[in-house]
This record gives C-alpha cells, sequence and structure tokens, in this order.
C-alpha cells in the first residue's frame, strides 16, 4: 500500500470552569459555542469561551426563528431602487430590494438577514414572497400608468435560491398569478451565485426560454469569471459598484470598466453600471458606453407608495418615463 502524507487543521473550541455552578453540560455547551466562534473566522484556529459569545449566538437564534415567521406575520416589504440610461436618463425599470420591519428590532439591515436566510435555507421562501411581490407590483404599475408597459422589474437569486430545484415553477407561478410577462421580469445572479453544474445551467436555460432577461451582478469583483459571458444565457452584465466608486480616481479601475463595458457591449450584452453616487461618475460611465445605472445619484431605493408617485410624475412628462430629478443638463 502507498504511502501518502495526510495534513489534518484542527478548529477548537475551549471552555474552563468559571465556578463550583458549571457543570459538564455547561461546558460543553460553552466549548461548542466557542467551536462555532472559531469556525467562523476560518478554519485551523481556536477560540477561549467568553460571555458575550451566549449572547449573540442567543440573538441569532432570535433572529432566525423571526425570520422563519416574517413573511407570514407581513414583517417583509420591498423597496424599489430605479435603474435609468444613462445617455437620456430615460427609466428602464426598478430592482427589488426586500427590507424587514421587525416589531422591536425596527428595521433590520438586509446584511443582518439576507445572508442568515442564505445560511440557514430561509432564503427559498423569501425569495419565492419576493419574485410573487415584485410581479404583481409590477404588474399594477404597468396599469396604472401605460408608459411604464415596458418597464422591467429585477429580482436578486442566490446561491442557494439558483440551486433550488423549484426554481423555474417559482418563477413561472409568479408572473402566471400576476399577470407579468416574463419578458419584464430580470433574474440577477447575485455574488457567490453557483454559476456551476448541470442542473444549475439547465435552469437558467428554461428561464431565459420563457423569456425571463438574466443579468450578472457584482461582474469584474470576486469570483465572477470571464467564462460565465461565454457559457450562460447573460442579457445584462452589472458593473461592480468598487470600480464604480474609484471612477476618476484610479486609473486602473476605469481601464477595467471600460473593458467590461466594451466586452458586454460586443457582446450584445445591457452594460449596467452599480453604485452611482456623483455627477462626475455618471458622466465618466456614460463617455465609456455604459448603457444604464443605478446608484443614490439617481435615487435611493424607494418604498412602493414613492414608486407610484414617481411614475406619475414621470408619466405626466410625456410617452417615456424619465426620473424628474435628473437633469441631464446639469451633468456634463
Amino acid at each position: 500500500m502507498q504511502e501518502r502524507e495526510i495534513i489534518l487543521r484542527l478548529s477548537m473550541g475551549i471552555a474552563a470552569q468559571s465556578g463550583h455552578e458549571d457543570t459538564a453540560v455547561t461546558l460543553m455547551r460553552n466549548a461548542d459555542i466557542a467551536l462555532n466562534a472559531a469556525k467562523a473566522k476560518g478554519k485551523g484556529r481556536y477560540e477561549r469561551y467568553q460571555p458575550q459569545q451566549h449572547a449573540a449566538l442567543s440573538d441569532r437564534m432570535d433572529l432566525e426563528s423571526d425570520l422563519a415567521r416574517a413573511i407570514e406575520r407581513r414583517q417583509l416589504v420591498l423597496h424599489y431602487q430605479p435603474s435609468v440610461r444613462l445617455k437620456d436618463g430615460v427609466l428602464l425599470g426598478f430592482e427589488a430590494l426586500v427590507r424587514w420591519n421587525h416589531p422591536r428590532r425596527g428595521l433590520v439591515s438586509p446584511a443582518d438577514f439576507i445572508a442568515l436566510a442564505d445560511e440557514t435555507g430561509l432564503i427559498v421562501p423569501l425569495q419565492r414572497w419576493v419574485l410573487g411581490q415584485a410581479c404583481a407590483d409590477g404588474r399594477h404599475w404597468q396599469i396604472q400608468f401605460p408608459a411604464a408597459a415596458a418597464m422591467q422589474i429585477s429580482v436578486n437569486v442566490s446561491r442557494r435560491g439558483l440551486e433550488d430545484a423549484d426554481l423555474v415553477t417559482d418563477v413561472a407561478t409568479a408572473c402566471t398569478a400576476a399577470a407579468f410577462a416574463p419578458a419584464r421580469l430580470v433574474l440577477e445572479l447575485t455574488h457567490g451565485a453557483s454559476l456551476k453544474g448541470n442542473d444549475a445551467l439547465a435552469r437558467l436555460l428554461a428561464l431565459h426560454e420563457s423569456g425571463v432577461r438574466l443579468a450578472l451582478d457584482d461582474f469584474g469583483a470576486g469570483s465572477a469569471p470571464l467564462t460565465a459571458l461565454r457559457d450562460l444565457p447573460v442579457d445584462i452584465v452589472k458593473l461592480d459598484h468598487s470600480f464604480v466608486a474609484r471612477m476618476g480616481a484610479n486609473a486602473t479601475d476605469a481601464t477595467v470598466a471600460r473593458a467590461v463595458i466594451d466586452l458586454g457591449n460586443t457582446l450584445g450584452m445591457m452594460t449596467m453600471a452599480d453604485g452611482i453616487e456623483r455627477a462626475e461618475q455618471f458622466s465618466a460611465l456614460r463617455g465609456i458606453g455604459c448603457v444604464a445605472g443605478q446608484g443614490y445619484f439617481l435615487s435611493r431605493p424607494l418604498p412602493a407608495a414613492a414608486v407610484e408617485r414617481l411614475l406619475a410624475d414621470c408619466d405626466a412628462a410625456g410617452v417615456e418615463l424619465r426620473l424628474p430629478s435628473l437633469r441631464l443638463d446639469k451633468v456634463s
């Protein structure tokens, strides 16, 4: 038998007795809490139990339990961030962003509960609710404002959401229930989504064939490879906000942004920039051929009632919807 060297990496949680009231069960529980803290910080390390770790774990468990009931208790709401065509300010659509109005904690940041939902699998029913609500809102606005008939609604799909075998059915159900055309729905493949594997690819192809458009989010950062543009039925490429944030200050980032935009345009995809916060970023992106964009310079995410007021203002301006607040004559 051939000899082989195996390298093991160990994570360890350490708990010491702090008083006579500590039992073996208490020590094992504390050590397990410390072990989880060690794993959360990376492999091959150890952590000593601290009382605040127990409080943090208890808080996380409470948050997970509350999140599981948030949908049925109607605590979730959608806010919508507009996206516009950069050359003329025409409103293209809205990205649906979920918010959680917790009865005790107030408005919980998506950064605090989206990751938790993804880790626990709660992201699947959460995503199903977002799809249904976003399609219903989109159809309501199309009926109320005829000029919004071509407007698109974007919904984020996480790694677990893409791996869910019922994704295609869930999308079809949401569109059918709301009478919302699949061609007006955009699914954004979020950073970290698993883009490999025959099952995931088959789901994306089925969605694309049904008319749904697909966007590759956070492109240029993390692990989004160029091969994804070749192998996946992508319609929209969203330039990562980190490049947009440094445009004008970092020549390398500006070069990368131009390369991504040129590549997307060459492949016949819509190029979109995320995180536009200043007029000079808007101008620079428009100057290098980026087709669309979104960010606080254009508009913050809006609750549904504010979207209706915005569409009413846009609808009164003419056939094409434009953001009333965007003055292109003030942007060089």
